[in-house]
């Protein structure tokens, strides 16, 4: 359980307790494999260390990446502004765009004219310019 081990390891440099969370990002390739919330002490074996939970997951690194990039990259970015378009609300940019943005290996599309261009519309027409911007 390498999550505990380092748990126990970091405890060595405290001096007050605390309740901390632990992930083991794997290796190759970037698998996201293990988390433990451990109670850790000011003064080794002061107190019993006690794991609250563990969890493995299978979820691999650029999934995982993905979905941080889904949930609060994208949405940072305008994911869920509108835009106002012809007395209609629309959404302010393509969803391809925010989509294209999970897959590391789509980022150099945002260098493209075309998609300079559907930004820079979009941010005129945007009810959160900002965002857009960012």
């Amino acid at each position: 359980m390498e999550p505990v081990a380092a748990a126990c390891a970091y405890e060595t440099t405290l001096d007050h307790d605390e309740l901390i969370l632990i992930g083991d990002f794997g290796g190759a390739p970037a698998t996201f494999r293990f988390f433990a919330s451990v109670q850790v002490c000011a003064v080794a074996d002061a107190l019993p260390r006690t794991c609250w939970a563990t969890a493995e997951s299978g979820l691999a690194g650029d999934a995982f990446d993905a979905r941080i990039v889904r949930k609060l990259v994208s949405p940072a970015l305008g994911s869920n502004s509108e835009a106002r378009s012809l007395n209609k609300i629309l959404p302010a940019v393509p969803a391809w765009i925010y989509a294209n943005l999970e897959r590391w290996h789509y980022l150099s599309f945002l260098r493209t004219n075309n998609v300079r261009e559907i930004l820079k519309s979009a941010r005129i027409r945007a009810l959160e310019p900002g965002k857009i911007q960012a």
